[in-house]
């Protein structure tokens, strides 16, 4: 009884293989092109209609990478030739490893692809650009530096028998796509351009591998994902009158958390001081203290706080002026709340950290005041004391009463 489960195990297993062999038969005896990832280096099985040209052949092909690859390898124009070639990139752009690849299939049974001599030959007009051999070398990559008509060879000598293929093919430049506002915020509306006339080509935007416009030279739409989060676009431009990909652009829009960036200078002559985390001031001097939101929607509705040394301070806008003691230390909190969402942002940096730090910070005189005030622990003893002293009052004039 012990091995009653590993018994019955072995038993499903083996009903689980002999229903998967019978579904890959009844996949090969099926009159369709087959493809194990493609499989386009060794489809031995690749063709099962018995075509009787290469043609025919070549053709079975194409139809089954253009019903079931179209949008990742390149389908516009076919090779031509006894050695059919496919392209494993959707578009031809330069500065890109291309890969192409010959397909070892022939209905010449004879002929033999194992071993093989192939010779792969890039041209420009009539200059070769490029050549190379070597046994067994089915996949060819090039880079192609600069835009134009190609044609790329591949020859496949077996024992002395020689078989070839080719394809013309237009290698385009890979356009910049730009787009605004540079470091969008979570629901900003945004707005991707290119320069390319609409007179001349008609472009085709995708967001997230989705086409969502055909009849403009930007796509505009609204952040909608959220912080941390990415935005793929591409721009595909066909050219009006032959229908060819002419250019292609893409780009990735990420949307990150907001974060406030710090600018320091001088207040007397406007002299920036290089910001970092802890800055080093060594003169008495006054300086001004501006704080920048990035990835921040463009709508949003900003108020500044800011705390030195833990004290609140008067300040204007997203800009603070203080007096700087170089013997004294000082630690800048600033917090940016959007008023519109509540979501607030913190960032902090120090000035001659290390040092002692003052009692009070050492701010301009017309500040100190509201400084006080509006620091929370000071205002609080504030009006306990007023509440201690209306408790005295009435106290005494309870017991002169009775």
């Amino acid at each position: 009884m012990k091995y009653r489960y590993i018994y019955i195990s072995i038993a499903f297993l083996s009903i689980l293989q002999l229903v998967n062999i019978s579904q890959i038969a009844q996949a090969v005896d099926q009159s369709t092109i087959i493809s194990d990832q493609l499989n386009t280096t060794y489809p031995t099985e690749l063709i099962t209609q018995n075509p009787q040209t290469q043609q025919d052949a070549n053709l079975l092909i194409d139809s089954y990478i253009k019903k079931n690859f179209d949008s990742v390898y390149y389908t516009e124009r076919s090779s031509i030739g006894e050695i059919k070639m496919i392209i494993k990139n959707k578009y031809l752009f330069t500065r890109q490893n291309i890969d192409f690849t010959a397909i070892k299939y022939h209905i010449d049974k004879s002929f033999i692809f194992d071993g093989a001599l192939y010779t792969w030959t890039v041209k420009k007009g009539d200059s070769i650009i490029g050549q190379i051999s070597s046994n067994n070398k089915e996949n060819f990559f090039y880079n192609f530096n600069e835009s134009g008509i190609y044609q790329v060879e591949v020859t496949v000598n077996s024992n002395g028998v020689i078989k070839t293929g080719s394809m013309t093919i237009d290698v385009f430049d890979k356009i910049s796509l730009d787009y605004r506002p540079f470091n969008p915020g979570k629901g900003d509306t945004i707005v991707v351009v290119t320069e390319l006339p609409v007179s001349q080509y008609n472009i085709e935007w995708k967001l997230d591998g989705r086409t969502v416009e055909n009849s403009s030279n930007q796509l505009t739409f609204v952040e909608s994902k959220g912080y941390n989060q990415s935005y793929n676009i591409e721009a595909i431009a066909k050219d009006r009158f032959t229908g060819f990909t002419k250019y292609y652009g893409v780009a990735t829009i990420e949307i990150k958390e907001p974060s406030i960036r710090f600018s320091v200078v001088n207040s007397q002559d406007n002299i920036p001081i290089p910001y970092e985390d802890n800055i080093t001031i060594d003169t008495a001097q006054s300086i001004l203290i501006s704080a920048d939101l990035d990835n921040i929607n463009q709508d949003a509705r900003l108020s500044y706080v800011y705390r030195i040394n833990d004290e609140i301070q008067s300040s204007n806008g997203n800009s603070l002026l203080m007096d700087i003691d170089p013997n004294q230390g000082y630690t800048i909190d600033v917090i940016v709340t959007d008023e519109s969402t509540g979501d607030t942002i913190t960032n902090r940096f120090t000035i001659n950290g290390g040092k002692s730090l003052p009692i009070e910070a050492n701010l301009s005189n017309n500040s100190r005041i509201l400084a006080f005030i509006q620091n929370d622990r000071y205002s609080g003893i504030m009006i306990l004391g007023i509440i201690g002293v209306l408790l005295t009052v009435l106290s005494i004039k309870s017991r002169q009463t009775l």
